[in-house]
């Protein structure tokens, strides 16, 4: 199977649905860190720092700085186990675990309208692949996190149950299986979380956040641009923009650039020490993605690599809905690789 083929889809189609959540008017005083440790603690039910900084492979004074702020904010609560009353664990409060069903129920949204355009065929690939995208996850993170994620075989169970989701996706031809809305959003929310603890290994979030990644990688695709224009690219506010910008900046990533156009208007693009770092990261990701791809059954593979056109469709469509187009060096092969 082709690794790169993967990883560049799997990237893109992180990306269109990070950006169609920001369309949607998802919270952004929550950062993408601050969204991991919540979602991490509801899987986990309940965990210490030490427990949360192994499985995000983040540094246990990260996870603190992070943990400061969502209990000011009362998404997060101090508990005691009840096992050791001498431990102090953390976990989600009501607020919190309402926050993170309403983030599942943003993405559930912004996929079903995009899956609905599929035709029957790309669904139904879809839906052979999850179990493939699932085994993938589960080599992808680390053994302290995977003891406590839901089994697929709990999921599977939901899936061959009737639900209601599923029947409007219901391909017309029925030799071609249901796809779930949810168990795709699940599969693929839970790979995107995988792959970003997974790569800490190489690059500490401290050094380069996902968010300073994706201002570099748009940037690749299309520079120079301004503050404006890497905002509405990426659905963030301009000052969210232009603080990620200074700190690529200092950390000589990005410098200023000349717009042909303007010349009075502020543009920024990569440095060559941006481009090779951002280089660098993506082939961490698929080194990543090509390690796991080995560990897993043949026949999830080949579900895998038939399922790449349908998973570049739907970063297609996503992108439909919101008036732009993909860069079509991250979109996916229009036949699967072989």
């Amino acid at each position: 199977m082709d690794t790169q083929s993967l990883s560049r889809t799997v990237s893109a189609l992180r990306r269109a649905l990070r950006t169609s959540l920001r369309s949607h008017g998802t919270r952004e005083q929550l950062t993408g860190a601050q969204l991991e440790v919540l979602q991490t603690l509801d899987e986990a039910g309940h965990a210490c720092i030490r427990e949360l900084a192994e499985r995000l492979r983040l540094a246990p004074n990260t996870v603190s700085q992070i943990l400061s702020r969502l209990l000011e904010t009362d998404l997060v609560e101090r508990e005691r186990d009840p096992h050791d009353r001498r431990v102090v664990g953390l976990g989600l409060t009501p607020l919190g675990l309402r926050e993170v069903e309403a983030w599942k129920q943003a993405h559930e949204r912004s996929l079903e309208g995009a899956v609905a355009l599929l035709s029957p065929g790309e669904r139904g690939s879809l839906a052979r692949a999850l179990p493939g995208l699932d085994a993938l996850v589960k080599q992808l993170r680390p053994a302290s996190a995977a003891a406590t994620a839901r089994s697929w075989t709990t999921r599977m169970n939901r899936m061959a149950a009737p639900s209601p989701r599923a029947d409007p996706m219901r391909p017309a031809d029925d030799r071609e299986p249901a796809l779930d809305t949810r168990l795709l959003t699940e599969a693929v929310t839970g790979l995107r979380r995988a792959l970003r603890a997974s790569i800490r290994t190489d690059y500490p979030w401290e050094t380069l956040p996902i968010a300073q990644v994706e201002v570099m990688q748009s940037l690749a695709e299309s520079e120079p641009a301004g503050a404006g224009e890497l905002a509405t690219r990426l659905r963030l506010a301009p000052n969210t923009v232009s603080g990620l910008i200074s700190r690529l900046m200092t950390a000589g990533l990005v410098d200023r650039g000349t717009n042909s156009g303007d010349r009075r208007k502020a543009v920024v693009q990569l440095t060559g020490t941006g481009r090779e770092r951002l280089a660098a990261w993506q082939a961490a990701h698929e080194n990543r993605i090509g390690a796991a791809l080995d560990a897993i059954a043949p026949e999830d593979r080949a579900a895998l690599s038939a399922a790449l056109p349908a998973m570049g469709a739907l970063v297609h469509h996503l992108y439909d809905e919101l008036g732009e187009r993909p860069d079509e060096n991250t979109a996916a092969p229009a036949q699967p690789p072989a």
